[in-house]
């Protein structure tokens, strides 16, 4: 112990004392080894309280390390729990997704198909074709000189109406025709023009054909011809009418099978607005038009025959989005109800574990988080049952100790105090019979003695306050010193140590005092219970990992319970409380506690009348 590193310590009882231990202040009749006594129990306390310390900091060190792993499992086990309940989500949203697919496709074609005709690709083909005619009647001219047009086919169809006009007579107009149909062959076979021109050099005689052509197309007839021919690009069938009328409704130009002269313009512009809807098969067009410096209206209907269109309504998807949410709700209460009835089953086992009942063990099922959670619950339940069974058999111990203590301490102390106040009363007949008193007292505190120190080390044991100071030492050559130390008792009650060890040295590592005094107390108790003339037999064995040690002494009949019951404290096999056989009953506790200690075994057995107490330590 440092003395300068303690402040505690009362350093003024150096201050005065001198060379020889006295104090200096010789009024002080007093000797150094007071203070020295005062300085260790200052030492003591000061050792005591840094145990303290250190047990309360290895107990908080303790809570920290279970706080820590309370933690880290609380957090793995939610984390767990939140990844198998997206897992199980994620299954149910494909399962229902794949519902909702299937119940779709199938309602599809029964309750979402719809069947109509559509008049709009129609109507728009229509609209097209009249706006273009209205173009070509916008740009309408009169006729000049046809063929400079180069527009072959109708001067074909012209030559055809002159022809008969003149009722066939007109040979030069023959001959412009077969020319101009031969021409019109040729152009779009697409002949070069140098054969053109050669068969036009052939067609000498057509000149006043030309002639009678020209004047054919300058006139109003063929003006009607080339309007008819524009406006019979709109007759799409024999529904169709195509006027073209005049400011009164009077009807110039028509392509229709109607027997009508005059057409109602407000009335047709009124079917023109109530016709509108593209859901009707009814088609009308009123456009004004100017040609030749002439206003007209050109007016055109038709009865459209339509397209039948296929389309699904939203019928199917609203169904199937309810089936598929059932079908989720189902499959998601199915896969969780087995958690959940585990869940439901946990609680309901905490509840019955925290009413008392510490035998009450949870199911484990499967390999899962919840799983985990029951298992560390058994094991908290074990945990605190070992704790509260420790608690018990620690109360009932120090009642056992005290009861025990009490009656081995009782006896002997009553006879010391006995003997020492007849001989303070002065109650004996002569010296001798004092001397013999004093001795009866002396030998009874030896005992007591024997006991407290024997009780102390149980306790230090059984506390694990002793600390293990191992060596490697010859287990066999200890026991042999033993038996030579306890010869002149083995002599006085002429009983024999019969060693069988082996002579090699078999080598463990122990702490050699500690071992020392387990068979000490082994061998003392053998010589106690043996009768003169019995032999005590010592035998050792030993492999690789381990030896054990067997002493053996003459007994008679002990059963199976006082065999288990040997190790216990204070027990005797005589089955009575007196301490006729001397000793503490402690002896083979404390040898117990010690061979605990080493991680090694001891227990009796009893075979042929002899009782068997075997000490396995490992090497």
């Amino acid at each position: 112990m440092n003395l300068n590193n303690n402040e505690n310590i009362d350093r003024t009882i150096y201050k005065n004392v001198n060379e020889e231990g006295y104090i200096k202040d010789q009024s002080e009749v007093k000797h150094t080894w007071v203070y020295k006594r005062k300085l260790k129990k200052q030492e003591k306390q000061i050792k005591k309280e840094q145990k303290r310390l250190e047990k309360k900091k290895k107990i908080n060190m303790k809570k920290e390390k279970a706080k820590r792993i309370f933690e880290n499992t609380r957090e793995y086990i939610m984390t767990s729990l939140r990844m198998e309940v997206l897992a199980i989500t994620i299954i149910c949203l494909i399962i229902s997704t794949f519902s909702y697919y299937f119940v779709d496709r199938g309602l599809r074609n029964k309750i979402s198909k719809n069947v109509d005709i559509s008049y709009k690709e129609e109507r728009e083909d229509i609209d097209r074709k009249v706006k273009n005619v209205l173009g070509e009647l916008m740009d309408f001219k009169q006729g000049t000189t046809y063929l400079e047009k180069g527009d072959y086919q109708h001067l074909k169809n012209l030559t055809k109406e002159v022809y008969n006009k003149n009722n066939g007579t007109d040979s030069s107009v023959e001959q412009l025709r077969e020319f101009i149909a031969s021409k019109y062959s040729l152009y779009h076979n697409e002949i070069k023009d140098e054969e053109i021109q050669k068969i036009i050099q052939r067609c000498n005689g057509i000149e006043s054909a030309v002639e009678e052509i020209n004047k054919y197309i300058s006139s109003d007839d063929f003006n009607n011809i080339r309007i008819k021919g524009i406006l019979n690009r709109l007759l799409e069938s024999g529904n169709s009418n195509v006027f073209l009328t005049d400011l009164d409704g009077n009807i110039k130009f028509k392509v229709s099978n109607a027997f009508v002269d005059k057409v109602n313009v407000y009335g047709f512009i009124n079917k023109l607005y109530t016709s509108g809807n593209e859901e009707q098969n009814e088609y009308y067009a009123f456009y004004p038009v100017k040609i030749l410096n002439k206003n007209y209206y050109l007016m055109y209907n038709n009865v459209l025959h339509g397209e039948q269109v296929v389309y699904y309504t939203s019928e199917s998807k609203f169904f199937a989005s309810i089936v598929a949410f059932i079908v989720f709700i189902i499959i998601f209460l199915l896969v969780t109800k087995k958690k959940i009835e585990y869940i439901e089953y946990i609680s309901k086992s905490l509840r019955e574990i925290s009413k008392g009942n510490l035998d009450y063990k949870v199911d484990i099922e499967g390999k899962d988080e919840l799983a985990i959670v029951a298992y560390d619950i058994n094991y908290m339940e074990e945990q605190i049952k070992d704790k509260i069974e420790k608690e018990r058999r620690a109360e009932k111990t120090k009642n056992e100790l005290i009861t025990n203590v009490s009656h081995d301490l009782r006896t002997p102390l009553t006879s010391v105090m006995g003997y020492i106040g007849l001989v303070k009363e002065g109650r004996y007949e002569n010296e001798k019979q004092r001397e013999e008193y004093l001795n009866i007292a002396y030998n009874k505190a030896e005992k007591l003695k024997v006991l407290i120190e024997d009780l102390f080390a149980f306790t230090k044991m059984n506390n694990k306050g002793a600390q293990l100071n191992k060596n490697r030492i010859a287990i066999n050559e200890l026991i042999r010193q033993l038996i030579v130390e306890l010869e002149p008792i083995c002599e006085e009650k002429n009983i024999v140590i019969d060693d069988k060890m082996k002579k090699s040295n078999i080598m463990l590592e122990v702490d050699g005092d500690k071992i020392s005094r387990v068979f000490e107390n082994i061998l003392s108790n053998a010589i106690k219970y043996s009768s003169p003339k019995e032999r005590i037999e010592i035998n050792i064995e030993d492999d690789e990992k381990h030896c054990v040690v067997s002493i053996s002494n003459k007994c008679y009949d002990i059963s199976k319970d006082e065999l288990d019951k040997l190790f216990d404290r204070f027990y005797r096999s005589d089955k009575s409380r007196n301490s006729s056989t001397g000793g503490s009953g402690l002896g083979l506790a404390i040898a117990k506690s010690i061979v605990e200690a080493h991680n090694g075994n001891i227990w009796a057995s009893y075979e042929k009348e002899r009782i068997f107490f075997n000490v396995e330590l490992y090497k």
